[in-house]
């Protein structure tokens, strides 16, 4: 969650599924969205099958509620206002990452630049055989040792700079 997630450009097809396999072996929790996910589906808002099943008004709690990997396929079809509103859920610092599914074709089609901007990681999986896939994923103490040190990373301008330029 620290370095907010991954833009995969990568049709659906064997290739992808076997990184999403390894994603599900990670030890977090995953939410697959649709790139026309409602606001209150989010951000939670009134239940209305609840709220007339037991005569009172009910809730219902959003996704941004709870710290999740939110999972959007088809991202190169997110609308600017989803950009925005999953853009404000990652920028709020509560856990959360995203997976960016980019299934575009044309080099026109590609997830909005407002959330890959966000991201640490961007992989293009188009020119990758299937026999040539293969997911190689941390020990789970690894990974925990990792995230505990990631609180105590600190930099200067002149480093962001630096990587930038080595970027």
């Amino acid at each position: 969650a620290g370095l907010k997630g991954l833009t995969l450009r990568a049709r659906a097809g064997p290739v992808r599924q076997i990184l999403e396999q390894a994603m599900i072996r990670l030890p977090l929790t995953m939410r697959r969205i649709h790139p026309d996910i409602s606001d209150t589906q989010l951000f939670g808002g009134p239940d209305i099958a609840a709220t007339l099943a037991e005569g009172r008004l009910a809730g219902d709690r959003g996704l941004a509620e709870t710290p999740a990997l939110l999972i959007l396929p088809m991202a190169e079809r997110a609308a600017p206002g989803l950009a925005a509103r999953l853009g404000a859920i990652l920028d709020r610092g509560q856990g959360h990452g995203l997976v960016l599914l980019d299934e575009g074709i044309d080099d026109d089609e590609n997830a909005p630049a407002a959330l890959s901007d966000r991201l640490a990681f961007h992989t293009n999986l188009n020119d990758t055989r299937w026999s040539d896939a293969r997911m190689i994923l941390p020990a789970p103490g690894d990974i925990d040792a990792a995230r505990s040190l990631l609180s105590r990373v600190t930099s200067t301008a002149t480093d962001a700079a630096t990587l930038t330029a080595l970027a």
